[in-house]
């Protein structure tokens, strides 16, 4: 339904009970959208805005999507710079109004137009006999970044490789390539230009290093990781993939700017992780009594954001009751624009930021000193381009599996162990088992950036 109402009084807009109805207006170009998030015992669902702040009043009945939003799509001669909008919604008889909100466009970078709405930037469905190094750049580096992983990243066919359609990453055991032996792992040296013919990052030993003089042994495990050439700035990022299962396999999906307008990583942190996972088959954490098992059935994802020694992140995490993310291949989607980031799993909302007009993420959550994203707009970190990586870890020292929590066994190394990768090694009579050929492999079925 849609009607026209001259506006010949004052407007009051009260809420009543308990619910408070939140709606959202995301602007595009050539039309605009009210969202609300659907409430158990909603059956109707309108919403109401004037345009322009004049006389005429638009009422539009919203339809539920699949994705348990509902949605309105109001067309170009609704729309304008400014709008006021509120929502009336139909609860378990009640009906609940919100105190109208008001929106004002912001000088942002506009949305791609009408020719290219919904076009596709970027496809890789990995049909061919190697990954595409026009696309991708494959990492060769044993950094383990700042987690202290246990595995170096290779270029190895047999940890990154191409098949039937499908990319892999798969770990492997560093003694299972010719240019290692068990000696070498507790005394030698990992020379990786040697090795592989190229090293692409150099930070944390990344490149080179010498296990008698370092007191550890050398990284014990060969993955793969993949980053993306291509950046795509406010659109939808979609990847189909099934997720590893082995112990102490940690995989990854996430986006970083291609360059900081903030001031680097060192500064400001812009991070979106569409999924990180433990493919262990049993992990229950300790943090309460009705913590679940939290292997291979569970996913999470997260935003970090915020200047760097402020970081926020908004964690949320998903379980299987029945089954793991191992069986099947399932379907991540990110929607970025100006006033929100909304990450999909199989079409379900997992997790969400959304910034209102009127604030920043600045301002709503509450950093403090100096902006830093003063010249940027409101959903300043998140306007930088972005690419994708994606990887497959092994263990690590901070994070994601920790010492207290309880596994099939006890866990093979401590966090805080003098050689946490020799301890992890000389344990895999526990853990090896659980890797079982092409099970350990994040398996990629295809990756695509297109516009809204």
């Amino acid at each position: 339904m849609n009607t026209e109402l001259l506006l010949t009084c004052v407007f009051l807009t009260l809420v009543v009970g308990d619910y408070q109805p939140r709606p959202t207006y995301i602007p595009h170009d050539g039309y605009g959208e009210f969202t609300l998030t659907d409430e158990p015992g909603i059956s109707k669902v309108t919403f109401s805005h004037q345009p322009g702040f004049k006389d005429v009043i638009f009422n539009n009945d919203a339809v539920k999507g699949v994705d348990g939003m509902w949605r309105v799509r109001i067309d170009e001669h609704q729309t304008s710079t400014k709008i006021m909008y509120w929502v009336s919604v139909v609860m378990n008889g009640a009906t609940y109004t919100n105190t109208p909100y008001t929106w004002i466009k912001d000088p942002l970078p506009s949305l791609p137009g009408r020719r290219t709405r919904g076009a596709v930037i970027f496809r890789d469905d990995f049909n061919g006999n190697h990954v595409d190094t026009k696309h991708w750049r494959v990492e060769v580096s044993a950094t383990g970044d700042w987690h202290n992983e246990f595995q170096i990243y290779t270029n190895d066919k047999n940890n990154v490789y191409v098949k039937n359609g499908h990319l892999y990453l798969r770990p492997t055991l560093t003694v299972d390539h010719p240019g290692f032996t068990e000696q070498q792992l507790h005394s030698g040296v990992m020379d990786l230009k040697k090795v592989f013919g190229i090293c692409t990052n150099k930070g944390f030993n990344g490149c080179y290093r010498d296990a008698s003089k370092m007191g550890q042994l050398l990284p014990p495990i060969m993955s793969g990781r993949i980053e993306s050439l291509v950046s795509y700035k406010f659109g939808v990022l979609e990847i189909r993939a099934k997720m590893p299962r082995g112990d102490w396999l940690w995989p990854a999906m996430w986006t970083l700017p291609t360059h900081s307008s903030y001031g680097g990583s060192s500064v400001s942190w812009a991070e979106v992780d569409l999924l990180e996972a433990t493919s262990n088959e049993f992990f229950r954490c300790k943090t309460g009594s009705h913590c679940k098992n939290a292997g291979a059935n569970r996913i999470t994802s997260n935003f970090h954001f915020g200047p760097r020694a402020q970081s926020h992140p908004l964690p949320t995490e998903r379980r299987m009751d029945h089954g793991d993310y191992h069986q099947d291949f399932h379907t991540w989607r990110l929607e970025w624009n100006t006033d929100h980031l909304i990450l999909y799993v199989d079409n379900q909302v997992m997790n969400r930021l959304d910034v209102p007009s009127g604030t920043t993420i600045f301002k709503k959550y509450g950093f403090h000193g100096p902006n830093i994203y003063s010249h940027g707009s409101k959903i300043a970190p998140f306007d930088d381009p972005m690419f994708l990586i994606l990887n497959n870890a092994v263990g690590g020292t901070a994070g994601i599996f920790p010492d207290k929590d309880l596994y099939a066994y006890p866990k093979p190394w401590g966090n805080h162990a003098k050689d946490p990768l020799g301890e992890f090694w000389s344990n895999r009579h526990n853990w090896l088992p659980t890797w079982k050929g092409e099970d350990t492999a994040l398996v990629i079925d295809y990756v695509e950036f297109r516009h809204l």
